[in-house]
């Protein structure tokens, strides 16, 4: 349950030269949880805020705490940080039949706070405290006993005197013109200083809280005063160098151009336009240009210089396998290799010469003693009638032929003895006549 720890309680007890009591109740507080820790007011997403507007509501009830409640009011308050409010009582929305000066301050009174921190219209108690002697200023405007009222003389002549300020140093509230109260410590009854803490979330239109709980937000959060939705967009367009609003305003980005920047650093150019710090020199200062040059010279495995020095060269290799150490040893035999390629060490079928064919030839066909022939190509030129026959084994071949006038029928009929074997010959039928690369010339059909 909220709490309320009441700093200040004044009553509006000075009276006007008219002799009428001002209708209204200073009231200030602090609004505390059920640890006594401040309550601040919360935004829409529950995160605390300074002048947060939370909801009050005050009621005057009769005699008892539980009694007849004479009068009702809301009001609207901004919080600090602190959970500090201010309100006078009398003065905010009146929920009840009866105004506020209606009421009977004869007898006990009671104040009951209620809060609402969302502001939502739901209140929930906070105290119920008894009204003390203040009030009586406006039992006194009633009483008229010997037509004089109760005057309220201002000794000092200082309306606002008697006007505190109220600040918060760590746990201590203090007046500016009195004493200081001490807030209450934080008592963590569950020892978890965590697990109060929720993990807030929105989908669409509704926050959830991880341990439950959830609030379905208002269709739409601004309030348009010119109700035109779209007055406020503006188009951002770049013209060179230059940002500009469709609706004014403007600025000016850097291009990236070096030369546009300004108080730009002299950038040096020679030499002399920087500091020596590292010692290089500018002029020679022996007088010659050359006598630090030298000459490099070698004899046998020393190298010279001309003006002084030398150094030995280590040994160097002369190039001879045989000079190398850890040689590999080289396999001179199938038996140093990994058979790992299948090769046989033996005859496996027993014969050395099954595999062995002999090779023949008839006509234009190759035949293998075991069985396989393949038939040979021929070699011709049908421009000339001439083919190019090469004789192997054989003493004869069928000769060429023309006939009526067409090409050259191959291996016709008619066969030419070759003086040797492993000649060529050049035959050409020209006219029924056949010709020897010899130039003799026989007769061989028609």
């Amino acid at each position: 349950m909220k709490k309320l720890l009441s700093i200040l309680l004044l009553f509006a007890c000075h009276i006007a030269q008219s002799q009428t009591v001002p209708q209204g109740i200073n009231y200030q507080a602090v609004a505390l949880d059920q640890s006594g820790q401040p309550i601040p007011g919360i935004d829409i997403v529950g995160r605390p805020i300074d002048d947060a507007e939370i909801g009050v509501r005050i009621s005057i009830i009769e005699n008892v705490p539980t009694g007849n409640i004479l009068y009702q009011e809301e009001h609207e308050v901004l919080t600090d940080l602190y959970g500090m409010f201010n309100l006078v009582i009398g003065q905010g929305l009146q929920v009840s039949v009866d105004p506020f000066s209606s009421i009977n301050w004869q007898g006990d009174k009671f104040l009951q706070v209620e809060l609402s921190i969302e502001n939502d219209g739901e209140f929930v108690l906070s105290a119920v405290q008894p009204l003390m002697s203040v009030p009586y200023a406006f039992l006194a405007e009633n009483a008229m006993i010997a037509q004089t009222a109760l005057d309220v003389d201002d000794a000092d002549a200082d309306p606002s005197n008697e006007l505190q300020s109220l600040s918060v140093s760590g746990d201590s509230l203090t007046l500016s013109n009195g004493n200081t109260v001490q807030l209450p410590a934080i008592d963590d009854a569950d020892s978890d200083p965590n697990n109060e803490i929720q993990v807030l979330s929105i989908s669409n239109d509704t926050l959830y809280l991880s341990n439950g709980g959830f609030a379905v937000l208002p269709l739409d959060q601004v309030n348009d005063a010119d109700a035109d939705p779209l007055n406020e967009i503006q188009t951002l367009t770049k013209s060179g160098s230059t940002i500009n609003l469709t609706n004014g305003g403007s600025v000016i980005v850097f291009d990236g151009n070096y030369n546009n920047l300004s108080n730009t650093p002299n950038i040096p150019n020679k030499t002399s336009d920087l500091t020596n710090d590292s010692g290089f020199i500018t002029a020679e200062v022996d007088g010659s240009n050359t006598n630090e040059l030298q000459l490099l010279s070698m004899s046998n495995d020393t190298l010279y210089l001309t003006d002084g020095g030398f150094v030995v060269l280590p040994a160097g290799f002369d190039g001879d396998y045989n000079s190398l150490t850890n040689t590999p040893a080289i396999p001179t035999k199938t038996s140093d290799l990994i058979n790992d390629s299948g090769f046989i060490t033996t005859e496996q079928d027993s014969s050395a010469t099954n595999e062995l064919q002999t090779l023949s030839i008839s006509n234009d066909t190759v035949f293998l003693s075991d069985g396989g022939q393949i038939k040979l190509p021929y070699s011709a030129n049908s421009s000339t009638n001439s083919m190019l026959i090469y004789n192997v084994y054989i003493d004869t071949v069928r000769a060429p032929s023309r006939r009526g006038g067409g090409p050259i029928q191959y291996f016709y009929s008619d066969t030419i003895t070759s003086p040797s074997p492993g000649k060529f010959w050049n035959i050409t039928s020209i006219y029924g006549n056949t010709y020897y690369s010899d130039g003799s010339v026989t007769t061989i059909g028609g």
